[in-house]
This record gives structure tokens, sequence and C-alpha cells, in this order.
């Protein structure tokens, strides 16, 4: 394995990360009427709310392509509904990475040939003549019922044009709704080294709200609420140990030193500190650059990217609890609930028995030699998944959604994943 020297820092954009699911209200009580009939009925008009990963944004950037390969979109197809998607034109607002390392292994995301993270191509020139996919990159909970957030954007005004996502889907008089949202909730704080999250009650009142504004209008039928993804799942962290083994291997350069603090784990629940890849790449970086200088990783040093055990612990502690009051709204609704975690932990501990980190099929360090170096089901920024793993989602949604509402929708074709554990 190539040492990595000093990496570009890394786009703004990989803040943004993921979202789906919203409500029901009632199905049809007509046991005269066919099955094929409710279907139709069901998802006569369907929207999707939610952040980045609803919206299509992959490797760093969102146009055209990446938006049209949306679980939402695919869930659409399958339901045979009309579907609009704001697209925005080609190279996209950013344009996605073509490669996240270079020749020599070092984190240098490449966009198209001259572009950056501040090129936006808009919308395209195709409108819709509705918007049926709503959801907005970097959007929390508070974002669904108003755009004067700090974590507002111009993705906001470009998607949405001036409407909130409430009162877009609104619009669409919708009849079905998925709604994946509180992800960014965790993630911002995960990505600047804390556990600083939106506390768990703030958290409920804001979902709380989001989906009585939703279902105000009086159209919809059924829905999907989204859980909340644990960070820990995503391959932009890699676990202490994990650095600590390679080390120890001679993969690093002579100077660098993974500190005690990195090799642990929690017994109970296997959670280990985190280092995201432009934090542990920046430090090795230095110590390429300055031979004669020690450069120390330490998970436990207060102030930096590096997540603690501790700081871990309460971010998933959070995730569970985000996840309790979303599913205890579902049931109170009468909407579907689905957990994706069940999906990403199965392929997450898929290998732990394999030594190499990065042969997993979300590798637990990234894979410099490979096209897909975040793995098969994560984009080339490490945060968002790719268009494989949207197809999964979308079979797990299909198959969520039959369950609730005895509809009989078909799954697509999508790569094999193993079960939960």
């Amino acid at each position: 394995m190539t040492a990595p020297r000093l990496p570009h820092s890394l786009s703004a954009a990989a803040a943004l990360l993921l979202a789906l699911t919203v409500p029901l209200l009632s199905g049809c009580d007509d046991e005269s009427l066919t099955a094929p009939e409710i279907q139709a009925d069901l998802f006569n008009s369907y929207v999707a709310l939610g952040n980045s990963i609803t919206a299509g944004f992959q490797s760093g950037g969102i146009n055209s392509q990446t938006q049209s390969a949306s679980f939402a979109v695919r869930l659409a197809e399958q339901m045979q509904t009309p579907f609009g998607v704001p697209e925005l034109a080609t190279p996209g607002c950013p344009p996605p990475f073509e490669q996240f390392f270079n020749e020599s292994g070092i984190p240098a995301p490449q966009r198209p040939s001259q572009t950056d993270s501040t090129t936006c191509a808009l919308r395209s020139e195709q409108v819709p003549p509705r918007v049926n996919n709503v959801a907005v990159p970097n959007a929390e909970v508070i974002d669904i019922t108003s755009n004067d957030t700090p974590s507002a954007n111009p993705l906001t005004q470009f998607i949405l044009g001036g409407q909130t996502q409430a009162q877009a889907a609104l619009a669409a008089n919708p009849t079905f709704a998925t709604v994946w949202i509180g992800n960014n909730n965790v993630l911002g704080p995960a990505l600047n080294g804390t556990a600083n999250v939106t506390p768990p009650s703030e958290f409920g009142e804001q979902y709380t709200g989001m989906l009585d504004q939703l279902t105000s209008g009086g159209s919809l039928e059924g829905g999907v609420l989204i859980g909340v993804s644990n960070v820990a799942f995503t391959p932009f962290f890699s676990p202490g140990p994990v650095y600590a083994a390679l080390e120890e291997q001679g993969q690093f350069p002579p100077n660098f030193d993974v500190a005690s603090s990195c090799d642990t784990q929690d017994p109970g629940t296997g959670l280990t500190p985190l280092v995201p890849i432009d934090y542990g790449f920046g430090l090795i970086g230095q110590a390429l650059q300055n031979p004669g200088q020690p450069v120390t990783l330490d998970c436990q040093a207060a102030g930096t990217p590096a997540l603690t055990l501790n700081e871990v612990s309460t971010l998933a502690g959070t995730v569970q609890q985000y996840n309790a009051i979303i599913q205890q709204q579902a049931q109170q609704r009468g909407l579907a609930f689905f957990d994706p975690n069940d999906i990403f932990a199965a392929l997450y501990t898929n290998d732990d028995d394999d030594p190499d980190p990065t042969n997993d099929l979300i590798p637990k360090f990234p894979d410099r030699d490979s096209d897909e170096p975040f793995g098969p089901f994560f984009s080339l920024d490490g945060i968002h998944p790719s268009a494989a793993a949207h197809r999964v989602v979308t079979n797990q949604l299909i198959g969520t959604i039959n369950e609730q509402y005895g509809t009989s929708l078909q799954p697509i074709e999508a790569p094999d994943v193993p079960q939960a554990p």
C-alpha cells in the first residue's frame, strides 16, 4: 500500500448526507375494489421528501444522471405513477467527482474538467408539470417546513422555487409519500468531530410538526417513514483499530504513530473510535512531508475531527432514540416504517473475519487502487450511497410497502446483500 501525501481539502459537499420517508392516514375500506384498483388509487400521486440521498446526490455532486438513480425515481417507476424530478443540468450543481484518489493514492477529488465545487449548471430546461421529488441536499428535519434555517442552501431555491418541501409536496396532492430525513442532524456534527446533535426531544417536536403539516392536506392515504442511518456504517469514517492494525503492518510512514486511544472497542456494542478520511490522511501527509517530525493520531484528543469512543456511543444512542420516535410516529399514524440500518449493518459486518479492511462490502479503509474505493454501495465521496445501494433500498421499500398495504409492487434488479446480523 503506497502511503499517501497531504490531501487536497475535500469538498464541502462531503458534509451533506442522507434522507427518506412520510405518512399515511387511512387505507381504502371498500372491499369491493380489486387489488390493482387499490394500488392505482394509493399511488396516484407519490411524493418523496428528504435530503441528499432522496434527491440523488452522489460522489460530492448532483445532476440529472444521479437524480435518475435515486430510489425515489425507481420506486415511482414500479408504482407506474408520474414522478416529476427538478432536473439539474449537466455537469451538475456541483458536478459529481470523477475520481477521489489520484494515481499516488492521495485523496484529491477530481470533478469534470473546468469545473469545481462552485460550478452550478442550474435547472434543466425540461420542467415537469409538477415536482414530486422535493428532497433537498443538506436538509435537516426543520428544513422540511422552513427555508429560513442555517442548513438551507442554494439548491433549496433551485429545486423548490421558494417553497418549503412540505409546501411543494402538498401542492402535488399526494396520496403516498416517503420521508427520509434526520440523517444530517447526526452526520453534520459527526463530520465536525462532535456529538452535539439535535436533542431527541427537540427532534421529536420537529418531526411531529413536520408530519402534522404533511398530513394537513387530507389527500394522503399511505406512506413510509424511513429511519436515520448510523454514521458508523459510512466508509468516510475508518475505525481507530484499523489504523492501529495498519500501523503495525508497516503501512504508514515510520514517524506516524497511532495512539493506544484509537485501538479500543466497546465489548458490548462493538463500537470504536472513528477517524474521518480527510483528517486521518491529512496527518499521514504531514508525516510524509516532515519525516523528522513525529505525527500522532490520537483518537482521544480534544478539538480534532476524530470521534472518541464516547462520542460514537452518544451518536449511536441518539440514532436509536431518533428511530424510536420515527417508528412510534409511523405506528400512531398508520404508516409503514423502514430502518435502513438493517441493510447497512449487514453490509458493514459481512467480512469481519477478513484481515484486509479494504475488502468489505463497506470497506473499513478505502481501497485506493480500486475504481470503487468505498465499495460498491457507496459513491466516490464515501458518504452518499451509490446507484447500486439505491436499488437495494428500492427493493427493501417495495417489500415494506407490499407488507403494510397489501400491494403487489414488483422488485427491480439489484445486487444481493447479506442478511442483517
